[in-house]
């Protein structure tokens, strides 16, 4: 006879390892004659039989277990075992414990029971050995429907979780894309919004790219795009920001909360990072080196200020530095 947990071993000598993997029936009745006769007949099937001895006993099984099936004896003292069902289903309806009410006679409150539209039936007692298997096969083909469906749920979910992440991100460099870009930043603008901090974003573009391209390949172009990407990322560490490539050679940095002078700390640490990668660039005008420009922008965020304003700050300080002749970083600021 099962314990209120299975034991280490069933009745067949499967070891507890194999029995929790079975679908689990939970008996609910306080009569040791008629819970003995019940798991008798039952254990005919592939099943993990639990026991309670009360509605209150069921409930708090029923938190750490999920159950193909209840079966609970009709007149249990205290809490009744059409209560029992109906507080066993009330906490998650979209995984619905079919109830099998234990009863002497037909009774009518199980009308109740159907008008909630829970998954009900009822079984006479003394019961018929064949009535009843045949009433708990047919919530163990319920309860397998349903985990095949929740399973395919599951997996559906996590396809669309990776597209969605897939489509997000730039498939050369493997950061952010202009899509994540454009959602991203208006969650912060809003965050940022709230509070009146200030906001930096950093625009970045390789220097004479096209140039590099003519020289060196479309391929050795695709990797210093990877190469200066990566660079690029290492710079940031905080969880607000990020950076996200939004054309062929120009990429962005999102810094919320920052100031000015935050933001062109970081811009030198990016022009640092650039220079230690000494990646060749023989058809630059400027250096031997593959080298960037950026443009710093800073805004107050205030209701005065469109989100787009610091976009167009930001492109506008990089036409000032490539303009200048590259290799150098500008700054805008609205305060």
């Amino acid at each position: 006879m099962p314990d209120h947990e299975p034991n280490n071993v069933t009745n067949h000598g499967v070891p507890i390892q194999d029995e929790l993997e079975r679908p689990k029936i939970l008996i609910v009745h306080d009569g040791p004659g008629e819970l003995f006769a019940i798991e008798t007949i039952l254990s005919k099937l592939e099943l993990t039989l639990f026991e309670a001895a009360s509605g209150e006993e069921a409930l708090q099984l029923s938190e750490r277990h999920e159950f193909a099936a209840v079966l609970i004896k009709a007149d249990l003292p205290e809490m009744d075992g059409y209560q029992t069902a109906i507080k066993l289903n009330e906490k998650d309806r979209s995984h619905e414990v079919p109830c099998l009410i234990l009863g002497r006679a037909y009774d009518e409150r199980i009308e109740q029971l159907l008008d909630a539209e829970l998954v009900v039936d009822q079984c006479q007692i003394p019961v018929v050995p064949s009535l009843l298997l045949a009433k708990v096969r047919l919530s163990l083909q319920l309860y397998r429907y349903r985990r095949a469906l929740d399973k395919e749920v599951l997996k559906r979910k996590r396809v669309e979780e990776k597209l969605r992440q897939t489509a997000q991100v730039d498939q050369s460099t493997f950061i952010a894309n202009r899509r994540f870009f454009k959602h991203q930043y208006a969650v912060e603008w809003r965050r940022m919004l709230r509070e009146y901090k200030p906001f930096s974003m950093i625009m970045i573009d390789i220097d004479f790219f096209d140039a590099y391209r003519d020289r060196y390949g479309s391929q050795a172009g695709d990797l210093i795009v990877i190469r200066i990407g990566k660079a690029v990322r290492q710079v940031i560490s905080r969880a607000s920001d990020f950076v996200a490539r939004i054309e062929g050679a120009g990429f962005v940095m999102v810094l919320p909360n920052t100031p000015s002078l935050g933001a062109i700390k970081i811009a030198e640490r990016v022009s640092v990072k650039i220079t230690n990668l000494k990646l060749d660039h023989t058809n630059s005008p400027i250096s031997e080196h593959v080298t960037v420009s950026m443009g710093v922008a800073t805004v107050l965020t205030s209701p005065n200020i469109e989100p787009n304003e610091l976009i167009a700050m930001g492109d506008q300080a990089l036409f000032r530095a490539k303009k200048d002749g590259g290799n150098r970083y500008q700054v805008m600021e609205l305060t």
